[in-house]
């Protein structure tokens, strides 16, 4: 019958994954104890009983506006020709927004209703094509 010999280390806390690692894939290891009470580190708990990570419990409620943001920017580029990221960032402030334009851009680059230009973001004929036919509906 094999005997078995009970080795203690201490290990600093930026090695301990490396060197935990290291002993579950070396061959002739049979058993590890990880002693989680010498860590010492205060368990916070909130009054409500939620894990105390960051800002867990904090979010924001979502705001709701009358219009998606990709429909925002296809109004504000069928009425002019080119718009730069900043001009669209700006028309979103004035309408109570935050200054995020990127995934709405996005939404619309990957449906085929918006290109760019060096000049800036144009609508494509398919988009052109479905303002025209929303309009006279």
């Amino acid at each position: 019958m094999p005997r078995f010999h009970k080795i203690h280390l201490d290990v600093e806390e930026v090695a301990v994954g490396a060197v935990m690692r290291l002993l579950h894939t070396t061959p002739g290891v049979v058993n590890i104890h990880y002693d989680v009470d010498e860590i010492g580190y205060k368990q916070i708990k909130k009054p409500n009983g939620a894990a105390p990570h960051g800002n867990a419990g904090k979010r924001r409620r979502p705001r709701h506006y009358g219009i998606k943001g990709s429909e925002l920017i296809l109004q504000l580029l069928s009425k002019n020709e080119t718009l730069r990221t900043g001009q669209l960032e700006d028309a979103f402030v004035k309408a109570g927004r935050g200054r995020g334009v990127a995934s709405a851009v996005y939404e619309l680059k990957s449906a085929g209703l918006v290109e760019t230009t060096p000049a800036g973001y144009v609508l494509t004929r398919k988009a052109k094509d479905r303002l025209r036919h929303r309009k006279g509906a």
